[in-house]
């Protein structure tokens, strides 16, 4: 699976930036340790997972995930309601749109986020000049992947009243989305210096990833966790997520599954975790207990690339029949999906036809659309996979050279990295 290529995480950097302003400052059990990221490199014998990483739910209590979701719900419902007694309420409208992203981002259903889409888009017909409004559709719009979209949606944002501070998380976000490296260039020569503050905390860690710098990334997401104080259970279980998939990447698989478990624990309807942790039982061999979390995450979602895991599950646990049957389901799932939303699914339908040896030209052609739409190292690597394995050689390549000039050291360089030879042959 090519984490590079992220799919449900711009909701985020709206929610953070609501932290509140006492998330701001360092806190002592963190700041001895703060100084560089060239401190925990030097370690020769660090490890990730310790007494206070990640927090129990005894160490820091937040709301009842329960609670959360029962909350969440009746806001939906009430502005719902709301909408429908006063159609012409655009505060109403954008904050029913950010309510039903939030709900996207920890249940996964895609409804939620094309319905957030076309609510934010009659919010701004409704007024042009609000700046909630464009905010709306901006995130509505990153988190389906309509980047270039999202962008201009920002600028209006911020041409109407955004402040530069609150526009700044989500423009980020949607540069590293887009492969933006040059637009980048001056957070990836700080991404090692320290900062005060969890969603910048959360994007530096995500720019050392891209440099190959596990350690340094996981200082600043351990970091982060000890900057948050506040009750809201997902940002924990976000940040401890994406330690899991940080070091997933890296091939720590029981490491990483600490943490979705932690994740999970916190707020067990987080989609994302459970089907991260799903995957560790997996690789780990412990196949009942991924059969069962993948089967949650399913009915959940009804996401094909979880079916698609699900009948790799079923492959190595003998049962041929009930691995097809998951595989057809994924298969179809993806084909609808493509239909409904290109921009939003592509990448995840490539990595499957990939991972399943069922290449043609019409899969080349969706990778090379994806990558018109980001040039992201994740999509340029999958994209040069595919050209590879139809025997396009020249077109990979190509690509190969592409991913080289951004000067980054991502592990899924590694994906790429048997083509090289062809090359240089050239």
């Amino acid at each position: 699976m090519h984490r590079l290529v992220k799919l449900s995480w711009l909701p985020i950097a709206a929610l953070l930036a609501a932290c509140s302003a006492s998330d701001r400052a360092l806190r002592n059990d963190t700041a001895a340790d703060a100084g560089s990221s060239s401190t925990m490199t030097a370690a020769s014998s660090w490890l990730i997972v310790g007494p206070r990483y990640p927090l129990s739910a005894g160490q820091r209590v937040t709301t009842d995930p329960t609670l959360l979701i029962g909350n969440l719900q009746s806001s939906i419902s009430a502005l719902q309601q709301r909408m429908q007694q006063q159609p012409d309420d655009v505060t109403a409208a954008s904050q029913l749109s950010a309510a039903l992203l939030q709900r996207a981002q920890i249940i996964g259903r895609q409804d939620d986020t094309e319905q957030a889409l076309l609510i934010a888009e009659r919010a701004v017909q409704m007024a042009p000049e609000s700046a909630p409004a464009w905010r709306a559709l901006a995130t509505a719009q990153a988190a389906l992947h309509r980047f270039t979209a999202a962008e201009l949606s920002l600028q209006k944002a911020h041409a109407f009243g955004l402040s530069a501070e609150q526009v700044l998380p989500l423009q980020r976000d949607i540069q590293v989305a887009k492969g933006d490296y040059s637009g980048l260039k001056s957070d990836l020569d700080s991404a090692s210096r320290p900062v005060g503050e969890f969603a910048a905390l959360a994007h530096r860690a995500d720019l050392l990833l891209l440099q190959g710098d596990l350690r340094g990334a996981s200082l600043w997401l351990r970091t982060a966790q000890d900057l948050y104080h506040d009750v809201n259970p997902l940002p924990l279980a976000w940040l401890y997520t994406q330690q899991g998939i940080a070091l997933l990447r890296f091939g720590r698989v029981s490491e990483a599954r600490v943490f979705f478990a932690a994740a999970h624990q916190r707020l067990p309807a987080y989609y994302l975790a459970t089907e991260h942790l799903a995957e560790c039982e997996a690789l780990l061999g412990n196949l009942d207990q991924a059969r069962k979390l993948y089967v949650q995450v399913i009915e959940q979602t009804g996401n094909p690339e979880f079916m698609a895991a699900l009948a790799d599950v079923e492959q190595r646990a003998g049962d041929d029949s009930e691995a097809q049957r998951w595989r057809s389901a994924a298969d179809s799932g993806f084909h609808r999906l493509l239909a409904r939303d290109e921009a939003a699914y592509a990448a995840h339908a490539i990595e499957f036809w990939l991972e399943q040896g069922r290449l043609s030209e019409e899969v080349a052609a969706l990778a090379r659309r994806n990558v018109e739409r980001r040039s992201d190292l994740g999509s340029l690597i999958l994209n040069a996979q595919v050209e590879f394995a139809l025997g396009q050689t020249e077109r990979g390549c190509r690509l190969i050279s592409r991913i080289d000039a951004a000067g980054l050291q991502p592990p899924e360089l590694q994906d790429v990295a048997g083509f090289r030879p062809l090359c240089s042959a050239g």
